[in-house]
């Protein structure tokens, strides 16, 4: 769970609604997510908007080729994995984002062997992938599974693809020359079974968006006619800036980003993956909010320019190798000023500070990776305590915690062991121990030794290691 920002309740949805209404009232992501309200049934969509506008932020991203300008010029592409029990809406979404994908002249990379997608997207240069059930990918085997995590890695920095012509054409991509984004769906068992198999925090490039089930039984979804206008006007926005890069400026912010960043509780196998969906999401946010003050037509281009800081072609190279691309949009954040229609208030301008924006998103972005409910199975409970009861049997009666998660538990997500650690612990098989040289996991609760000492860690214990023989001074722990 993440600390609290503020003693002050309402802090957090109050100042949300404020985000929501500045930069959701008009724009792009406005219309994405009046294309997912007016798609699906309410209650799925009121009990994931969230999770939607995250999803609508790979599309502006996607569609206005959007980077992060640091030192690296970061590609604010998204892999996202939309993830749920069946009927919570993952399959309609990714068709709503099929439907702007076709309306805005986005390509849908075909799914396939690694080296057919590698041809398409050499073809392509510029498109989303679509994995529509990652269950799928597993049954493919590990050697293509491993192929797979290879060209995603590569997709996902936007780096160079080389192969040269095996059974299949040769393959020369150049770095930055193309701009590809992924969306997968999956129910949670398969999610587990892929990222099992895809080890060394790769599963951290996507950002999971777990939806709740809001669909009721025999409530089926029927789209409106106010959802055929959401696409038109999703391309309406898209078009004109499918021949140009965003390059989104947080120079002036960071030492605003890093203090927020300070205040959020978050593992650190996941700091990494929330700072950079973090700032890829604020540059959706941000262009978005660029593109509805620039409005559409004839003169976009001259509009938007007073929005943002416009190169003229010559110095995209510079930027990234996008060639086939003309224009260069820099944009810069200050303190937000734009205008908002409410009911009772007409039309008024409204300021967004710094410091709110990047709090929530920051905050919605860290709640996708650690907001997680894992579901203890009762069979992998009894191979856990198997594995405890041999090891105990051959004398060994405290193990690292790495020990424990690698050998004896045997998962590789990080969410879901801490579920099934804090199970075992709460049942009363295991005790965790945390020193200062790391924590520790006590097997046997039985035995005599230090780490059963009621004593230990005090400043009475005079040991430093709990699998040691207990000494004359040995008070056990108080049962319950």
């Amino acid at each position: 769970m993440l600390k609290p920002q503020s003693k002050n309740k309402n802090f957090t949805e109050e100042s949300k609604q404020t985000v929501l209404d500045v930069f959701l009232q008009k724009g792009p992501l406005a219309d994405w997510l009046k294309l997912c309200k007016y798609s699906l049934t309410p209650r799925t969509y009121e009990m994931n908007v969230e999770k939607l506008l995250l999803a609508g932020c790979l599309l502006v991203n996607q569609a206005a080729h959007v980077f992060v300008n640091d030192a690296f010029k970061t590609p604010a592409n998204m892999f996202i994995a939309l993830l749920g029990k069946p009927g919570c809406g993952k399959t309609t979404i990714m068709n709503l984002m099929r439907l702007v994908c076709d309306a805005a002249n986005i390509y849908e990379i075909p799914t396939g062997s690694p080296e057919a997608m590698e041809e398409a997207i050499e073809e392509y240069r510029d498109g989303i992938i679509f994995w529509d059930e990652a269950g799928e990918l597993v049954e493919k085997g590990s050697d293509y599974l491993q192929r797979v995590r290879y060209l995603l890695n590569k997709l996902y920095y936007l780096n160079g693809i080389t192969r040269k012509k095996t059974t299949r054409k040769s393959v020369e991509i150049k770095p930055r020359s193309y701009y590809v984004s992924a969306v997968l769906g999956a129910i949670e068992d398969d999610w587990n079974r892929l990222i099992s198999h895809w080890k060394g925090g790769f599963e951290r490039r996507f950002l999971p968006l777990r939806l709740k089930k809001g669909r009721r039984m025999f409530e089926r979804e029927a789209p409106r006619s106010e959802a055929v206008e959401a696409v038109k006007s999703l391309a309406g926005w898209f078009k004109p800036v499918r021949n140009g890069v965003f390059a989104v400026d947080f120079t002036d912010i960071m030492p605003v980003l890093r203090e927020v960043g300070s205040r959020l509780n978050v593992p650190e196998e996941y700091e990494t993956a929330v700072e950079e969906y973090s700032l890829f999401v604020l540059s959706a946010m941000l262009v978005s909010n660029v593109l509805a003050e620039a409005g559409r037509g004839e003169d976009f281009r001259r509009k938007i320019r007073s929005h943002g800081h416009y190169s003229p072609r010559g110095t995209i190279n510079s930027f990234v190798t996008l060639s086939d691309y003309n224009d260069l949009y820099i944009v810069t954040y200050s303190d937000h000023v734009t205008k908002i229609f409410d009911e009772k208030l007409g039309e008024h301008m409204v300021t967004i500070p710094v410091v709110t924006l990047v709090t929530i998103v920051t905050r919605l972005v860290a709640s996708c990776f650690t907001d997680v409910n894992v579901e203890i199975r009762e069979s992998k409970v009894l191979e856990i305590l198997d594995r405890i009861r041999s090891r105990v049997e051959k004398g060994v009666k405290v193990v690292s915690h790495k020990t424990f998660v690698r050998e004896i538990i045997r998962i590789g997500n990080a969410n879901i062991y801490r579920g099934y650690v804090k199970f075992l612990e709460d049942a009363g098989y295991i005790r965790v121990l945390h020193g200062k040289r790391g924590k520790k996991v006590v097997l046997d609760l039985d035995a005599k030794i230090c780490g059963n000492c009621a004593l230990f860690g005090s400043s009475l214990c005079h040991n430093v290691s709990p699998g040691m023989p207990a000494c004359k001074d040995f008070k056990p722990l108080e049962e319950g």
